[in-house]
């Protein structure tokens, strides 16, 4: 039985999709902030990361090519993010901090994985 392999359209499908995961993330941060600066701050920053997801999607192609240590970059920015807002969630008794950290590092390690691939195979087309 044949593994399938992420192709660079559907890399880019799960892009967009991260992107929409976390402006909804922002959003709601925003919304439900109640006046407290962290949380608006975090709503701000996901939104920031979210526009950026969905940057690396559409250029995708030009990006494997040209650019794999930005997009590589972003990931690990993404990861501290990811890390840092688990944590506070945590610490504020929230259990569903452990279930994003957890899942947020997986579908970011699982990207990683295929922009490294992709690039090599990109790369050496060219």
């Amino acid at each position: 039985m044949a593994i399938m392999k992420e192709s660079v359209n559907s890399l880019r499908l799960y892009f967009i999709i991260v992107a929409l995961i976390n402006a909804y993330y922002g959003v709601s941060y925003l919304y439900s902030s109640q006046g407290y600066i962290i949380v608006l701050i975090f709503g701000f920053i996901s939104i920031g990361f979210s526009i950026t997801f969905f940057y690396l999607g559409i250029l995708l192609n030009k990006l494997l090519i040209e650019s794999t240590k930005l997009i590589t970059t972003i990931f690990f920015f993404n990861i501290g993010f990811i890390g840092l807002v688990a944590l506070l969630e945590i610490l504020a008794g929230l259990p569903e901090g452990l279930i994003r950290l957890v899942g947020g590092i997986l579908i970011t390690w699982y990207l990683l994985s295929n922009v490294k691939r992709l690039s090599l195979e990109q790369q050496s087309k060219n």
